[in-house]
């Protein structure tokens, strides 16, 4: 009675257990290997058990801390990143131009959104554990369903074709929005990789590093082209910023300052590339615009 009331948690000689006689030869089979795998998942850990230690310090810290603190600390520490995420993406709503997105459309899909796929995180992880492995290169196909059916619900498909060349900018909305979303499987895939690599083929994926990123331009660019003077926003906010976050960490792991002086100059020599590229575009501008005036 008492093992039926109280949660205890999982031990290996509970796991491996023999299984009772009352359930079928089937479900017993199912539950041993069940329980089995979930013991060997180091990182399951902390679903069923946590240290003493860390239950004291959260005792602790529940005495001595004020509510009002509790709060702030709850409400503001997400406020950075939020900024930061709404900034970079309010340039999203001229994906489809023409759509009738007001306001209130754009508060109500982004809370739709957010309040579905968090949703479906808490089921996932009630059904099968937490914190779920991957969490963000899973959810991401999941996302884009959403997020489409989110626009399709809050605008309608009235309004939709309503709208010049609505079905083009829809297509090229999704694909965009699904090369975007392939970065957050890829980047990983690509440092996953590195971390296991010996050392001369990290130095080598380090150098190959520049050579994927341009292609993943060209892929949003690609996909983007529609956008024509906002593009380069996408490429920006989104390839680049992925390029400085894992080129830092793969410097950082590699640990070889021939390598980090080897990046800087490549670094500093795209750079000077580019700024050159465009100060050759700005003086032909110029010319073409004295020309004209001169013509008048």
């Amino acid at each position: 009675m008492l093992r039926g009331a109280v949660a205890v948690a999982p031990q290996a000689s509970d796991v491996l257990a023999p299984p009772t006689e009352r359930h079928p030869t089937l479900e017993r089979g199912g539950r041993y290997l069940y329980g089995l795998w979930e013991w060997l998942q180091t990182s399951h850990c902390g679903q069923y058990m946590y240290s003493v230690e860390r239950m004291l310090a959260l005792d602790e810290y529940r005495h001595r801390t004020s509510r009002a603190r509790v709060a702030c600390v709850l409400l503001l520490t997400p406020l950075p990143a939020i900024l930061v995420v709404v900034l970079t993406e309010c340039q999203a709503k001229e994906w489809i131009p023409g759509a009738p997105l007001t306001r209130q459309r754009i508060v109500g899909l982004s809370l739709g959104c957010a309040a579905v796929a968090t949703w479906l995180d808490i089921l996932v992880a009630r059904l099968w554990v937490f914190p779920i492995p991957f969490l963000v290169v899973l959810g991401a196909p999941v996302l884009e369903v959403i997020v489409a059916l989110a626009v399709i619900c809050t605008i309608g498909r009235g309004e939709l074709r309503a709208v010049k060349d609505g079905a083009f900018h829809l297509r090229r909305y999704a694909n965009l929005f699904s090369a975007q979303t392939s970065l957050m499987l890829i980047y990983p895939a690509y440092h996953a990789l590195f971390l296991v690599s010996p050392s001369l083929v990290q130095r080598l994926l380090l150098l190959l590093l520049p050579a994927l990123d341009l292609a993943l331009k060209n892929l949003i660019v690609s996909f983007g082209s529609h956008l024509e003077d906002r593009l380069s926003e996408e490429v920006v906010f989104v390839v680049d910023v992925y390029d400085a976050l894992y080129t830092t960490l793969c410097m950082r792991s590699e640990n070889s300052f021939v390598m980090v002086a080897i990046m800087a100059s490549l670094r500093l020599a795209d750079a000077t590339l580019s700024l050159h590229s465009m100060h050759k575009r700005f003086r032909l501008f110029e010319l073409i615009v004295e020309s004209l005036e001169t013509r008048r």
